[in-house]
């Protein structure tokens, strides 16, 4: 599976339907990373494996197709075949910026970690995103440095992907969920349905 495999993957899940070009539709991206290493922290394991979950009427469930592996490298959490590392920046509150990585560019989003495994990022715009994108009012030095390309926003400077991230994070533009479960290894047990609880996600096996 090739870099942008693996991006979209997560995305669908996470982190984590191959695309043709990193600047996926839907995303916020950008063609260089804007953070740096020194930023990122590493809330999760030293290795483990992400799911991915699929909505279903009752609830999520695991989605078919192996887990996708990472292994801290630094501060970095890179993918089996060294094509794709992610980045956790901590956020005003419980969430993170992450940042999605491979050699064509960079994907972000929201993600939360619950201590009961669940990985809830919020990376794919929903309909209504240039309304509220008008909405918010940013600065020019901000405007200028976003466009909006087929439903997702590419950006180009570190001030407009901070003031899109705080968007995000506080609902001020539309995304939809995407869940993922981290387990130890790809061999370890998960859970049957995932299902909204509150803020929060309750796991049943």
């Amino acid at each position: 599976m090739n870099a942008l495999a693996h991006l979209r993957r997560a995305a669908q899940g996470l982190v984590l339907c191959c695309l043709v070009a990193l600047l996926a539709a839907c995303t916020l991206s950008s063609g260089q990373n804007l953070i740096s290493d020194d930023e990122a922290v590493t809330p999760l394991p030293a290795s483990f494996a992400f799911f991915p979950y699929d909505d279903k009427p009752d609830g999520l469930v695991r989605a078919e197709g192996a887990a996708e592996v990472f292994t801290l490298d630094g501060k970095a959490y890179v993918s089996a075949d060294k094509s794709m590392w992610a980045h956790f920046v901590p956020l005003a509150g419980d969430g993170y910026l992450l940042v999605a990585t491979a050699a064509e560019g960079s994907l972000y989003g929201v993600a939360r970690l619950f201590e009961t495994g669940v990985v809830e990022v919020r990376m794919l715009f929903d309909a209504g995103l240039e309304p509220a994108l008008a909405a918010a009012a940013a600065p020019a030095a901000v405007t200028s440095a976003v466009k909006v390309v087929d439903g997702g926003i590419e950006v180009t400077s570190r001030e407009a992907l901070d003031f899109l991230i705080a968007l995000i994070d506080s609902g001020g533009l539309p995304t939809t969920p995407l869940i993922g479960y981290v387990a130890e290894t790809p061999a370890s047990p998960t859970p049957a349905l995932i299902t909204r609880d509150g803020d929060g996600w309750k796991v049943t096996n």
